[in-house]
């Protein structure tokens, strides 16, 4: 039941009547025309809102009615009439016999997860004298469920019930179902996890699910609003003027318009691309910047940009349980998740962050033990903060890859302008991304193929060389080949070789940076703060009680034998959990000083035996290593580590 229903009937008096009492007024009432104060006009049907404009006519009401909600002008079955004062049907002996008050059922809606059907009826409140809609189930179809329209304040003759019953059953007939789903985006059929075997999306054959169902069948429905609010608001003209005179040809800004689209074309490009099932990135920038002002700008293509009212905005304030519900069944709506600071600490965002690009919800076993069916998303999630992500994330090169990340951008020139387009977005929203859906499914799918290869090779060429560069350029693709398709359909002149400069100039490429590498540098200023806990030679006698191994020097270079345990410690603090790979490419790149066959060197620090990992380090790092450097006024005792 919608918040607005309940409102309403919350809002609403009950009778204190009986509701026999009740049916016996009302019938004796209905019965003659002074129920309604207009004279009865047989054999002209009639309908609700007609009725309701003759009465507030009759009795000097200046104040038409309207209801914008529903339609009044519902269909009737053969055999019955509307009049003023009810319905009535035809007895097949020349006369007419009383059903119910004027009403009717206006809409069918049907779930498009269960298939459970309900409807709107809507009727004329006499007492209040205006029109009013009440939501039912399909159990008011029969002799025992009708009676619940009793209790809510309409009314029919007790004996009548089977003639109420026949009316609203063969009206309901005369209504094509409105499916009412709750996920949005690309339909999918299987409503299972996204397979790139089995789930693929054709433009030209899959419906996307916006406010309304688009497609090229004639199937039709709606979004039940409770995630998403997708209605559009304001007008497409006015949304465009604003592009035009503060967008276009604003680079950053036209990155934020390309970055909402883009979801449309993300699950779509899961049929070439399986590891690419999110395009997940965090703008990073102070208050200043407008990088909230461009968040709302990516999400209004599609709907409402703000955090009230099933907005697109939502914040990092949210459980980890609540954001995968809200991206549960999401195939193509952007969504923000702003300020990255309103995290939780207890919260573990690695773990977060590699769940949000995957796009699936952990496996739940339900009451019986059994596996509950995963729900699943594919879409463009858009973060805000001031914080770098990938400073709270951990190291791995698996992850990295998985986050683009802008980083201090100024997308706005200023305070007024970034006003303007966020008072512009508010009032205009909802409009763009369904005609983008719109000339989408109208292409072939070799057509969009042969454009997201193009736009691969594009970005290919502006990336620096890394063995991710690939699985970069195949997902980064998807924002100049939504920026050539928009200019296409909108007639933008949005410049691709510039926005995948811009994506290039202004990205985190710690991806481009070996994970081995990355993890060398984090490790040496850890050892230069931990130089105490560090023995140098069997002299000294200025090591803590947390020893962590020791350090000489070998030429040119400075070996460090760290304990294996303080190692992993380390890689933990640090944020690398892929220890493995980050062994493997020292010991391929000679940082590691160890044998083929294994990585770690026996030693003897301060009269035991210890396993370590000998850590080559270069001399000019010397003076930062002061107690290494200091220690070199007894030169044969800095190589007084032996090997075993």
């Amino acid at each position: 039941m919608t918040k607005k229903l309940e409102d309403q009937l919350q809002n609403s008096q009950q009778d204190p009547r009986t509701t026999e009492e009740l049916a016996q007024n009302q019938v004796q009432s209905a019965n003659t025309s002074e129920a309604l104060n207009v004279p009865i006009s047989k054999g002209t049907d009639l309908n609700l809102q007609q009725i309701l404009q003759e009465r507030q006519k009759s009795q000097g009401q200046q104040q038409p009615y309207a209801w914008a909600q529903v339609s009044t002008d519902f269909p009737m079955p053969r055999g019955y009439q509307m009049r003023h004062n009810g319905v009535y049907v035809d007895t097949g002996k020349g006369g007419w016999k009383f059903v119910c008050q004027p009403m009717g059922i206006v809409k069918r809606y049907k779930d498009a997860v269960t298939s459970k059907e309900f409807y709107w009826i809507e009727y004329m409140d006499t007492a209040q004298n205006e029109g009013r809609y009440l939501e039912v189930s399909s159990s008011i179809f029969s002799r025992t469920g009708v009676d619940k329209l009793l209790v809510r304040g309409l009314f029919f003759p007790s004996s009548g019930k089977n003639r109420l019953v026949d009316y609203l059953s063969r009206q309901k007939g005369l209504l094509d179902p409105l499916w009412v789903y709750s996920d949005v985006g690309w339909e999918q059929l299987s409503r299972l996890t996204i397979q790139a075997d089995t789930q693929d999306v054709n433009p030209n054959k899959t419906a996307f699910l916006g406010a309304t169902r688009i497609s090229r069948d004639k199937e039709k429905g709606i979004n039940d609003g409770l995630k998403y609010n997708l209605n559009p608001s304001g007008s497409y003209e006015d949304w465009m003027k604003m592009y035009d005179e503060e967008v276009s040809g604003n680079i950053p800004l036209e990155f934020g318009v390309v970055l909402g689209l883009s979801a449309v074309l993300v699950p779509v490009l899961t049929k070439w691309n399986p590891d690419f099932r999110n395009l997940f990135c965090h703008i990073v920038g102070q208050s200043s910047t407008g990088k909230t002002t461009v968040a709302a700008l990516a999400v209004s293509v599609a709907g409402k940009p703000t955090s009230n009212a099933q907005g697109l905005l939502h914040t990092w304030s949210s459980t980890q349980a609540a954001l995968t519900i809200l991206l549960n069944g999401n195939y193509g709506i952007p969504v923000v998740l702003d300020e990255l600071s309103m995290m939780s600490p207890k919260v573990d965002l690695t773990s977060l962050v590699y769940q949000l690009s995957d796009g699936t919800e952990k496996s739940r076993a339900t009451q019986s033990a059994e596996l509950k069916q995963e729900r699943s998303w594919s879409t463009t999630i858009i973060s805000t903060g001031e914080l770098k992500l990938t400073d709270r994330i951990n190291s791995n090169d698996g992850l990295l890859v998985r986050v683009l990340e802008v980083i201090g951008t100024q997308f706005t020139a200023s305070a007024e302008q970034s006003e303007r387009i966020k008072q512009a977005v508010s009032k205009n929203y909802g409009w763009v991304e369904p005609a983008f859906v719109d000339r989408i499914q109208r292409m072939s799918l070799e057509d969009l193929h042969e454009r997201y290869k193009k736009a691969v090779v594009l970005v290919s060429e502006e990336l620096a060389a890394s063995r991710f560069k690939t699985r970069l350029a195949s997902k980064i693709a998807v924002l100049p080949l939504t920026a050539m398709l928009a200019n296409k359909f909108f007639g933008w002149s949005i410049v691709p070789q510039k926005l995948v400069e811009f994506i290039v100039e202004n990205t985190n490429e710690d991806w481009a940076t070996p994970v081995g590498q990355r993890a060398l540098d984090a490790l040496i200023p850890y050892l230069i703060s931990h130089q105490r806990d560090i023995k140098v030679g069997k002299g000294d006698a200025d090591v803590t009680s947390h020893l962590i191994g020791s350090m000489r020097l070998e030429g040119e270079v400075i070996v460090i034998n760290i304990l294996k345990q303080e190692l992993m410690d380390a890689f933990k603090q640090l944020g690398f959990q892929d220890t493995a790979t980050v062994l493997s490419q020292w010991q391929d790149d000679g940082t590691l000083k160890s044998e083929k066959d294994r990585k770690t060197r026996r030693v003897e620090i301060d009269g035991k035996r210890q396993t370590t990992y000998p850590i080559r380090i270069s001399k000019a790092y010397l003076d930062q290593f002061y107690k290494l450097k200091t220690s070199m006024t007894d030169p044969e005792d800095l190589f007084n580590d032996v090997d075993f």
